[in-house]
């Protein structure tokens, strides 16, 4: 139980600066519009949503372990965003996209109904 707290803490103190490094990047790194910065978060919130409605059947079956697992995936998909930064600009933006996406599912294990 007091993993999934300690867990669920540290998902919330640093989520939003996952959102503002992210825009950053994408918008002042790639060059790219605002509207593109916002709307490279659309995966995430599609993922996360459906990860969220999906996970309730998992809890039963992980209990509180579920959401530690969950910021175990996360820590995985954001270091492969270290790898993403890695390709040229053009790719970079699609393969963020994506990237984005595994993010939103990864959240969604965290923040799982009980």
């Amino acid at each position: 139980m007091m993993a999934g707290l300690a867990a669920i803490t540290t998902f919330f103190a640093g989520n939003a600066g996952l959102f503002l490094v992210f825009t950053y990047y994408v918008q002042t790194g790639l060059g790219r519009e605002p509207l593109t910065a916002g709307l490279m978060f659309v995966p995430l919130g599609i993922a996360f949503a459906a990860e969220s409605a999906l996970s309730g059947k998992l809890v039963g079956r992980f209990g509180p372990q579920l959401p530690v697992m969950g910021c175990v995936f996360l820590a995985m998909a954001l270091l492969a965003h270290l790898a993403v930064a890695q390709a040229p600009p053009p790719t970079q933006t699609v393969l963020l996209g994506l990237a984005i996406g595994v993010v939103g599912l990864a959240e969604g294990l965290v923040v799982s109904p009980s």
